[in-house]
């Protein structure tokens, strides 16, 4: 015979697999949302050039990921406001 206790932590249990579910499921939804706007043409915000060839990409990922970038992009430097970066002396390997 079962004890009243055991069914409430059966029922916890439960709702704590239900919880974890539903936030797995959430979490992976936003990963694709997330990506998909990553991936977005539209949303692209600065080219870089580098070696001759042209790379979109998005400031604040750049900024997140390097130092450089981020004092490029949040300083008082003129390139802040720019569309497009020449960065001489880089390869694109470095970039990607």
């Amino acid at each position: 015979m079962s004890s009243s206790s055991d069914s409430d932590t059966a029922s916890l249990d439960a709702s704590d697999s239900a919880h974890k579910e539903y936030n797995m499921n959430m979490l992976k939804s936003s990963h694709n949302e997330l990506r998909s706007l990553f991936e977005d043409d539209d949303l692209f915000d600065i080219t870089l050039e580098v070696g001759g060839q042209s790379i979109q990409a998005h400031k604040v990922v750049l900024a997140s990921h390097s130092p450089y970038f981020k004092v490029m992009f949040c300083g008082s430097f003129m390139d802040a406001k720019k569309r497009s970066i020449e960065l001489k002396g880089w390869y694109k390997i470095i970039i990607i």
